[in-house]
């Protein structure tokens, strides 16, 4: 089950902060993204925003992951970009700013939620180029704001089952994931049929999945267009010292841009 805000409309979001709110006006957007489907995701966000924004997306590079990201670095300093939206895994961000270090190329980095891992921080070689230069487009409340309904159920839990688990982005994502999945299974429950087929059926009639301020309420339907995802943007910028390495900027930015996002099935 999906949970959480698309990364189409990360992209989106991003760039209407960027534009309007992080000196990115008159700047120049670029782009670099993995080259599979979660790219492909991102880079689509991106595109229509630029529609919707009346902006041009100035050099766009794609990468295998893991592989050697040399050549598309070098194509996005030699394009001046002021920008770059980055659709990528931990991994490859660590060797991508290694890279931007070697050019001395620093651009704004709009880094959609996966290309993060906190321990980035505190990267004795990366670590204060990214606190400079990196900004996270993720979803969710902040780690530890127990004002947050869905964020104090998930503390409470972690004090009674899991007390070692350290503040974590991908953990806090999988606790949504799994409290879609009990949504679900309680639906099951109550048509008394947990069957395979039975939790198909379930899912088509789960409704809204809800999680209490921890991510985006997304409701589900019964087919994907049937869908509508969670509009909003947590944005970060890399901070050493602060839960999962980031500190928040805002919890909940919606653009038009991000408003105006459809996606393809």
């Amino acid at each position: 089950m999906p949970t959480g805000t698309p990364y189409e409309v990360l992209a989106a979001n991003g760039a209407d902060w960027y534009l309007k709110q992080g000196g990115g006006q008159g700047k120049k957007i670029c782009a670099m993204a993995q080259d599979d489907a979660y790219g492909a995701a991102g880079l689509d966000g991106l595109r229509q925003a630029s529609k919707t924004l009346k902006f041009k997306v100035a050099k766009t590079v794609r990468f295998a992951t893991t592989s050697d990201v040399s050549a598309q670095v070098g194509e996005l300093a030699d394009a001046n970009c002021d920008a770059v939206v980055l659709v990528s895994l931990p991994n490859d961000t660590a060797s991508i700013v290694t890279k931007m270090i070697g050019r001395n190329f620093s651009p704004q980095i709009l880094g959609i939620a996966p290309s993060w891992l906190g321990g980035l921080v505190n990267d004795p070689n990366n670590g204060a180029f990214l606190q400079e230069n990196y900004i996270w487009l993720g979803y969710g409340a902040a780690w530890g704001d127990t004002s947050v309904p869905g964020m104090a159920k998930m503390i409470q839990d972690l004090q009674q089952y899991a007390p070692g688990q350290t503040p974590d982005a991908y953990f806090q994502f999988g606790y949504a994931q799994a409290w879609a999945m009990d949504q679900i299974l309680e639906k099951a429950a109550k048509n008394g049929d947990l069957s395979k087929a039975g939790m198909t059926k379930a899912s088509k009639q789960v409704g809204t999945l809800k999680f209490e301020g921890l991510g985006g309420d997304y409701k589900y339907g019964k087919s994907a267009n049937d869908r509508n995802p969670p509009r909003d943007t947590t944005i970060a910028k890399a901070a050493a010292g602060q839960p999962i390495g980031l500190q928040i900027i805002t919890t909940d930015y919606i653009s038009d841009a991000g408003k105006k996002v459809t996606f393809k099935e």
